[in-house]
């Protein structure tokens, strides 16, 4: 049983080592999975290319993208809100000028 009230006091079961931000060496090799991939599907007249549609995915979300700017479109005089921490950040810039 796991006890999660005391979950960030236990010791890590394993801690990796990195050499630096992009070291990968702990995932597997997908390239090699591909391979495996067409190489016993090439053979099999059934298979078209677009049964294993999750190797190479890529997202884009061009709908909320586009929604997004349709948005802004509709107000072009109101200015867009600003996030919270811009607000705070403002404030102490802000304060600073005055003093």
């Amino acid at each position: 049983k796991l006890d999660f009230e005391k979950l960030q006091e236990m010791p890590p079961l394993f801690v990796p080592y990195l050499a630096n931000p992009t070291d990968s060496r702990y995932f597997d090799d997908i390239e090699a999975e591909q391979d495996f991939v067409k190489k016993n599907t090439e053979d099999d007249s059934l298979y078209n290319g677009m049964d294993n549609r999750v190797w190479g995915y890529t997202f884009n979300r061009v709908e909320a993208d586009d929604s997004r700017k349709a948005t802004q479109n509709q107000n072009p005089s109101t200015e867009p809100e600003k996030p919270a921490f811009g607000i705070i950040h403002d404030d102490i810039i802000d304060e600073n000028e005055e003093k």
